[in-house]
Protein backbone atom coordinates (compact mmCIF):
# COMPACT_ATOMS: atom_id res chain seq x y z
CA UNK A 1 0.00 0.00 0.00
CA UNK A 2 1.22 3.17 -0.85
CA UNK A 3 1.02 5.98 1.75
CA UNK A 4 1.94 9.73 2.01
CA UNK A 5 3.41 11.08 -1.07
CA UNK A 6 5.91 14.36 -1.23
CA UNK A 7 6.48 16.12 -4.51
CA UNK A 8 9.38 18.89 -4.52
CA UNK A 9 9.96 20.44 -7.99
CA UNK A 10 13.54 22.81 -9.08
CA UNK A 11 14.56 24.64 -12.12
CA UNK A 12 17.73 25.44 -13.38
CA UNK A 13 18.59 29.27 -13.64
CA UNK A 14 18.34 28.92 -17.21
CA UNK A 15 15.15 27.21 -16.52
CA UNK A 16 16.06 24.08 -19.14
CA UNK A 17 15.91 21.97 -16.71
CA UNK A 18 13.82 20.74 -14.00
CA UNK A 19 13.87 17.96 -10.77
CA UNK A 20 11.25 16.11 -9.46
CA UNK A 21 12.10 14.76 -5.88
CA UNK A 22 8.97 12.62 -5.02
CA UNK A 23 8.98 10.32 -1.59
CA UNK A 24 6.50 7.77 -1.40
CA UNK A 25 5.50 6.10 2.20
CA UNK A 26 5.30 2.04 1.87
CA UNK A 27 6.20 -0.74 3.49
CA UNK A 28 8.30 -1.75 0.39
CA UNK A 29 9.53 1.69 -1.39
CA UNK A 30 12.15 -0.05 -3.53
CA UNK A 31 9.08 -1.43 -5.33
CA UNK A 32 7.61 2.24 -5.84
CA UNK A 33 7.99 3.26 -9.65
CA UNK A 34 7.33 6.92 -10.56
CA UNK A 35 6.58 7.61 -14.19
CA UNK A 36 6.09 11.69 -15.26
CA UNK A 37 3.81 12.14 -18.40
CA UNK A 38 3.26 14.97 -20.22
CA UNK A 39 -0.26 16.79 -20.57
CA UNK A 40 -0.63 14.18 -23.50
CA UNK A 41 0.37 11.31 -21.76
CA UNK A 42 3.51 10.64 -23.02
CA UNK A 43 6.30 9.37 -20.91
CA UNK A 44 9.22 12.12 -20.19
CA UNK A 45 11.05 10.17 -17.05
CA UNK A 46 11.12 7.43 -15.04
CA UNK A 47 12.62 5.95 -11.97
CA UNK A 48 12.45 3.52 -8.83
CA UNK A 49 12.51 4.39 -5.37
CA UNK A 50 15.74 3.85 -3.53
CA UNK A 51 15.50 2.11 0.42
CA UNK A 52 13.81 5.46 1.56
CA UNK A 53 11.38 5.69 -1.14
CA UNK A 54 12.85 8.08 -2.54
CA UNK A 55 13.61 9.09 -6.51
CA UNK A 56 15.01 11.90 -8.26
CA UNK A 57 13.43 12.75 -11.61
CA UNK A 58 15.05 14.94 -14.64
CA UNK A 59 13.07 16.82 -17.08
CA UNK A 60 15.16 18.61 -20.09
CA UNK A 61 13.36 21.82 -21.60
CA UNK A 62 10.16 20.96 -19.55
CA UNK A 63 7.14 23.10 -20.12
CA UNK A 64 7.10 25.33 -17.15
CA UNK A 65 3.68 26.32 -15.76
CA UNK A 66 2.29 30.06 -15.67
CA UNK A 67 -0.68 31.75 -15.00
CA UNK A 68 -1.22 31.75 -19.22
CA UNK A 69 -0.40 28.32 -19.64
CA UNK A 70 -0.73 26.24 -16.70
CA UNK A 71 1.21 23.01 -18.10
CA UNK A 72 0.45 20.18 -15.64
CA UNK A 73 2.83 17.02 -15.85
CA UNK A 74 1.37 13.74 -14.10
CA UNK A 75 3.34 12.00 -11.80
CA UNK A 76 2.51 7.34 -12.02
CA UNK A 77 3.11 5.84 -8.59
CA UNK A 78 2.87 2.28 -8.80
CA UNK A 79 3.75 -0.38 -6.54
CA UNK A 80 2.23 -4.01 -6.68
CA UNK A 81 -0.49 -3.05 -8.74
CA UNK A 82 -1.66 0.05 -7.17
CA UNK A 83 -1.61 3.10 -9.06
CA UNK A 84 -2.02 6.78 -7.63
CA UNK A 85 -1.86 9.86 -9.89
CA UNK A 86 -0.48 13.46 -8.74
CA UNK A 87 -0.53 16.34 -10.71
CA UNK A 88 2.45 19.27 -10.62
CA UNK A 89 3.51 22.03 -12.32
CA UNK A 90 7.10 23.69 -12.98
CA UNK A 91 7.80 27.14 -11.73
CA UNK A 92 10.18 29.42 -9.77
CA UNK A 93 8.64 32.18 -8.05
CA UNK A 94 11.49 34.62 -6.64
CA UNK A 95 11.49 38.40 -5.99
CA UNK A 96 14.54 41.14 -6.96
CA UNK A 97 15.24 44.64 -7.33
CA UNK A 98 12.94 45.01 -10.30
CA UNK A 99 9.78 43.43 -8.36
CA UNK A 100 8.30 39.91 -8.83
CA UNK A 101 9.20 37.57 -11.59
CA UNK A 102 7.56 34.01 -12.34
CA UNK A 103 9.96 31.78 -14.21
CA UNK A 104 12.18 34.99 -14.75
CA UNK A 105 9.68 36.92 -16.60
CA UNK A 106 8.19 39.86 -13.99
CA UNK A 107 4.80 39.93 -13.39
CA UNK A 108 2.63 42.06 -11.66
CA UNK A 109 -0.16 40.91 -9.46
CA UNK A 110 -3.38 41.21 -10.77
CA UNK A 111 -6.23 39.46 -7.88
CA UNK A 112 -8.94 39.74 -5.48
CA UNK A 113 -9.77 38.66 -2.06
CA UNK A 114 -11.63 35.02 -1.70
CA UNK A 115 -13.78 33.58 0.68
CA UNK A 116 -15.91 31.39 -0.03
CA UNK A 117 -18.71 29.37 1.53
CA UNK A 118 -17.15 26.62 3.67
CA UNK A 119 -19.80 24.21 2.14
CA UNK A 120 -19.02 25.16 -1.37
CA UNK A 121 -19.25 22.44 -3.59
CA UNK A 122 -16.88 21.75 -5.93
CA UNK A 123 -18.65 22.93 -9.21
CA UNK A 124 -19.33 26.38 -7.39
CA UNK A 125 -15.83 26.90 -6.96
CA UNK A 126 -15.00 25.71 -10.45
CA UNK A 127 -17.53 28.66 -11.20
CA UNK A 128 -15.76 31.15 -8.96
CA UNK A 129 -12.40 30.39 -10.78
CA UNK A 130 -13.71 30.59 -14.15
CA UNK A 131 -14.90 34.22 -13.26
CA UNK A 132 -11.75 35.49 -11.88
CA UNK A 133 -10.13 34.01 -14.83
CA UNK A 134 -12.40 35.45 -17.52
CA UNK A 135 -11.94 38.84 -15.44
CA UNK A 136 -8.33 38.70 -16.43
CA UNK A 137 -6.91 38.02 -12.71
CA UNK A 138 -4.00 36.12 -12.22
CA UNK A 139 -3.90 35.61 -8.53
CA UNK A 140 -6.03 35.15 -5.43
CA UNK A 141 -6.01 35.87 -1.80
CA UNK A 142 -7.65 32.91 0.17
CA UNK A 143 -8.80 32.83 3.36
CA UNK A 144 -8.76 30.28 5.35
CA UNK A 145 -11.82 28.06 5.91
CA UNK A 146 -12.88 26.67 2.55
CA UNK A 147 -11.94 23.97 0.75
CA UNK A 148 -8.47 24.38 0.43
CA UNK A 149 -7.00 21.67 -1.53
CA UNK A 150 -10.29 21.65 -3.94
CA UNK A 151 -9.72 25.31 -4.77
CA UNK A 152 -5.93 24.85 -5.13
CA UNK A 153 -6.57 21.89 -7.72
CA UNK A 154 -9.07 24.42 -9.63
CA UNK A 155 -5.60 27.16 -8.91
CA UNK A 156 -3.39 24.60 -10.06
CA UNK A 157 -5.88 23.66 -13.31
CA UNK A 158 -6.87 27.11 -14.62
CA UNK A 159 -3.51 29.32 -13.89
CA UNK A 160 -3.82 31.53 -10.45
CA UNK A 161 -1.05 32.20 -8.27
CA UNK A 162 -2.29 31.43 -4.74
CA UNK A 163 -1.74 33.04 -1.62
CA UNK A 164 -3.40 31.86 1.49
CA UNK A 165 -4.17 32.74 4.75
CA UNK A 166 -2.47 31.47 7.94
CA UNK A 167 -5.47 30.09 9.76
CA UNK A 168 -5.34 31.84 13.14
CA UNK A 169 -7.34 34.34 15.39
CA UNK A 170 -7.04 36.22 18.65
CA UNK A 171 -8.35 32.81 20.27
CA UNK A 172 -5.51 30.58 19.06
CA UNK A 173 -3.28 33.31 20.95
CA UNK A 174 -5.55 32.43 24.15
CA UNK A 175 -5.50 29.25 23.88
CA UNK A 176 -1.37 29.25 23.73
CA UNK A 177 -1.97 31.32 26.64
CA UNK A 178 -1.40 34.67 25.60
CA UNK A 179 -2.92 38.01 24.48
CA UNK A 180 -0.11 39.73 24.00
CA UNK A 181 -0.22 39.84 20.33
CA UNK A 182 3.27 41.36 19.35
CA UNK A 183 4.87 39.40 21.81
CA UNK A 184 7.33 37.27 20.25
CA UNK A 185 7.64 34.70 22.45
CA UNK A 186 3.92 33.99 22.08
CA UNK A 187 3.85 35.37 18.30
CA UNK A 188 6.24 34.41 15.66
CA UNK A 189 6.51 30.36 17.33
CA UNK A 190 3.04 30.01 16.91
CA UNK A 191 2.46 31.60 13.46
CA UNK A 192 5.69 29.33 12.25
CA UNK A 193 3.60 25.93 13.82
CA UNK A 194 0.03 26.96 11.75
CA UNK A 195 2.30 27.38 8.55
CA UNK A 196 4.19 24.42 8.80
CA UNK A 197 1.16 22.56 9.51
CA UNK A 198 -0.44 24.19 6.44
CA UNK A 199 2.30 23.80 3.91
CA UNK A 200 2.48 19.88 5.30
CA UNK A 201 -1.65 19.49 3.73
CA UNK A 202 -0.96 21.85 0.73
CA UNK A 203 2.43 21.73 -0.43
CA UNK A 204 2.15 19.29 -3.81
CA UNK A 205 0.13 22.44 -5.45
CA UNK A 206 1.65 24.70 -7.58
CA UNK A 207 -0.42 27.54 -7.57
CA UNK A 208 0.11 27.88 -3.71
CA UNK A 209 2.70 31.18 -3.62
CA UNK A 210 2.39 32.82 -0.28
CA UNK A 211 1.14 32.96 2.82
CA UNK A 212 -0.92 35.96 4.65
CA UNK A 213 -1.48 36.88 7.66
CA UNK A 214 -4.75 38.79 7.88
CA UNK A 215 -7.04 36.91 11.18
CA UNK A 216 -6.27 38.91 13.78
CA UNK A 217 -9.63 39.40 15.52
Amino acid sequence: HIGNLSIDTSLSEDFRMAEIVAEAQTDCPERVTIRVLEPDGAECAKARCDENGRAVLTLMAPRLWNTESPVMYTLEFSCCGEYIYKTVGLKKLSFDSDGLRLNGREIKLNGMIYEPSPCASPSELKKDVLKMKRANLNAVAICAGCSDDALLGLCDRYGLLAFHSVDINASAFEAAGSKAYASEVTFFPLIAERITKQTTLLCNHTSLSGWLLDRFC
